[in-house]
């Protein structure tokens, strides 16, 4: 068995003490408990659904700015379709986006 080390042992003291205190004191000590309980219940699920609604815009961006893309995309058979001045409007279009990220 290990030696407990003297910090070891004031740090259980100390959690004794404290459990008896809470016992004896048990009737002004539980509504501030359940006060903190609650509070840290409500704190944890608003974090949570923080994470879940940030994780969640994300995902929506990168779909957005995927599906963008491929909205920008033609064909080649409707490339091929277009008269030389939508050509040229369809390549300076891409090309401005492009540039611009």
């Amino acid at each position: 068995m290990k030696k407990r080390t003297r910090r070891q042992m004031q740090v259980w003291g100390a959690g004794v003490i404290a459990a008896v205190w809470v016992a004896g004191q048990w009737a002004a000590v539980w509504p501030v408990l359940l006060a903190v309980f609650v509070a840290a219940m409500v704190g944890g699920a608003g974090w949570a659904l923080l994470r879940a609604h940030r994780r969640a815009v994300g995902q929506d961006r990168a779909w957005r700015a995927q599906e963008e893309v491929r909205a920008r995309e033609l064909s080649m058979s409707e490339v091929d379709a277009l008269s030389w001045q939508e050509f040229e409007a369809y390549v300076a279009g891409f090309e401005t986006t492009t540039i611009s990220m």
